[in-house]
């Protein structure tokens, strides 16, 4: 079992990512607890994570089956069905 370490936006990404990968790699994975200071702490804690994030990557740097994703994902985009509201201005690439 692979070591499985995940900076999102929330609980439901890591949710996703991980049973994302289980189906790719046909491998099971341990979750390690995100560093995430508050829930569905979006963008913003992603970034503020980043650091604490890097630690962790050093720290396994020695284990074998370790895996690492950092997600944010574009809420803003124009089929986005969540309850987002829809900013005006955007780029074409947001």
């Amino acid at each position: 079992m692979s070591l499985l370490y995940i900076l999102s936006e929330d609980d439901t990404d890591d949710l996703f990512y991980e049973s994302c990968l289980e189906r790719i790699t046909g491998g099971k994975f341990h979750l390690v607890e995100p560093r995430r200071i508050r829930k569905n702490g979006g963008i913003h804690e992603v970034r503020r994570s980043l650091g604490a994030f890097t630690n962790d990557l050093k720290a396994a740097a020695g284990v074998p089956s370790s895996c690492f994703v950092v997600a944010i994902d574009n809420d803003r985009a124009p089929d986005h069905h969540n309850g987002h509201q829809r900013l005006s201005g955007l780029s074409r690439a947001e």
